[in-house]
C-alpha cells in the first residue's frame, strides 16, 4: 500500500481523536485521570489483535504494518494530553485497516461521541457508534467511531464490507 493512503487513513483517525479532546475539555476539571497502560498484541500473523484490551479480528491476507504501530504515545490537543494506541494492516497495494484508540484523562461517553457529529449513527456487532465515508485523492475510506471502556475506538478501512468481520 502506498504511503499516501496510509497517511490519509491516519490523518482521518487522528482528526477524530482531536475532536474528542475538544468535546471532553469541559469535563477534565471535574474528573480524575486514567493511568491504564495496557499494550497492543504483537502477532502479525494472528487472526485477532488486542489493542488496549479491545479485541479485533484480522481478515485473511492482511499483514501488520509495523511502521504504523503506536503504543500509548502521548499527544496533545490544546491543553488536553491523551494517549494513542494504533495498529495498521495492509493487503496488497490497495487495501488497509487502521485501528486507533484514544485514551483521554476523562472517560468518553456516548453523549460526548454524539456531540462530535462524526457521521451517521450505526450499530456494528452491538457497538453503537457513527460511520462516515471519505473520498481522498480518489481513494475511499470508511471510518467507524465508537466508545468502549471510556476510550474512543476508530476503525478505518478501505473495504467497508469488512467492518462486521473486524469488530467483535
Amino acid at each position: 500500500m502506498d504511503n499516501k493512503k496510509i497517511f490519509v487513513i491516519v490523518a482521518l483517525a487522528l482528526l477524530a481523536i482531536v475532536a474528542v479532546g475538544s468535546v471532553s475539555a469541559l469535563d477534565l476539571g471535574f474528573l480524575g485521570g486514567n493511568d491504564d497502560q495496557d499494550t497492543a498484541a504483537e502477532d502479525s500473523d494472528a487472526k485477532t489483535t488486542t489493542i488496549k484490551g479491545i479485541e479485533f479480528n484480522i481478515p485473511d491476507g492482511y499483514v501488520k504494518a509495523e511502521n504504523y504501530t503506536l503504543d500509548g504515545e502521548t499527544r496533545s490537543s490544546g491543553s488536553i494530553d491523551y494517549k494513542v494506541y494504533q495498529e495498521g494492516y495492509e493487503k496488497g497495494a490497495t487495501d488497509a485497516i487502521l485501528f486507533l484508540i484514544g485514551d483521554y484523562p476523562t472517560d468518553l461517553t456516548d453523549d460526548m461521541l454524539e456531540q462530535m457529529n462524526l457521521g451517521e449513527p450505526k450499530t456494528i456487532n452491538g457497538h453503537d457508534g457513527y460511520i462516515t465515508t471519505s473520498n481522498e485523492g480518489g481513494d475511499t475510506f470508511t471510518v467507524f467511531f465508537y466508545a468502549e471502556d471510556g476510550d474512543l475506538v476508530t476503525v478505518t478501512v478501505t473495504d467497508d464490507t469488512l467492518l462486521e468481520e473486524i469488530i467483535k
